[in-house]
């Protein structure tokens, strides 16, 4: 089926095409192709997210400046690679995460915060350039495995962590925790480098520049 929606639409509603349960606006696997038009400006929550309609290829227009919570979480028919962060003046928690046809993400002019959980299990993702971002909410980048060079700026202030299960007891989970294809980072900016902040593998290349003040007990133990 294939869903053309034009630009005299300027919003699209929370779970339009996401939750049965209480639309039933389409069959389940309807295999959708969604056509978005440049005029539209927001994007509810949830959205597109969990591809429970099996959407098989949808776009973002340029026009779209808002996008809510979760609004494309696990919808793997974005066909948009390149995610410039700046077109956003609202961006939600895990608005793009599990999107894996990602591939580039920016953070240009202006934007200072990545909120928890954006590009969380983005498999695709190779470029990343966080620009002058001040803070990177918890899991933004978790499991994506695809970012092999990491450049943390001086501007920042705060990598934000919850406090995660493991067999080992409650460890905190960093912005990148899981990104095992890192082979060389750069960390600048927060003052105190603590134990989990960066995913540490072998065959690593780390980089500690002067804006960092202190390093936690065992870091590297």
């Amino acid at each position: 089926m294939t869903i053309e929606i034009r630009g005299s639409v300027k919003e699209i509603a929370d779970s339009i095409f996401y939750d049965p349960s209480q639309y039933y606006n389409f069959k389940r696997d309807a295999n959708l192709e969604i056509t978005l038009s440049e005029g539209l400006e927001k994007i509810g929550s949830s959205a597109f997210s969990d591809n429970y309609y099996n959407i098989t290829s949808v776009n973002l227009p340029a026009s779209v400046t808002s996008i809510g919570n979760s609004a494309f979480r696990n919808c793997t028919g974005l066909n948009r690679e390149t995610i410039e962060l700046q077109q956003f003046s609202e961006l939600g928690t895990s608005a793009f995460s599990g999107c894996t046809g990602i591939t580039t993400v920016t953070a240009g002019a202006g934007v200072t915060e990545i909120p928890d959980g954006s590009f969380s299990g983005c498999t695709g993702i190779t470029s990343l350039d966080l620009g002058a971002v001040e803070s990177i909410g918890e899991s933004a980048f978790r499991n994506c495995m695809g970012i092999t060079t990491l450049y943390l700026p001086d501007t920042l202030r705060s990598l934000e962590s919850y406090e995660g299960n493991t067999p080992g007891g409650y460890i905190p989970f960093y912005p990148f925790h899981g990104c095992t294809g890192i082979t060389t980072v750069s960390i600048g900016g927060i003052e105190k480098l603590e134990n989990g902040m960066i995913p540490i593998y072998q065959d690593m290349t780390i980089e500690i520049r002067g804006s960092v003040k202190e390093i936690a007990d065992s870091i590297f133990y």
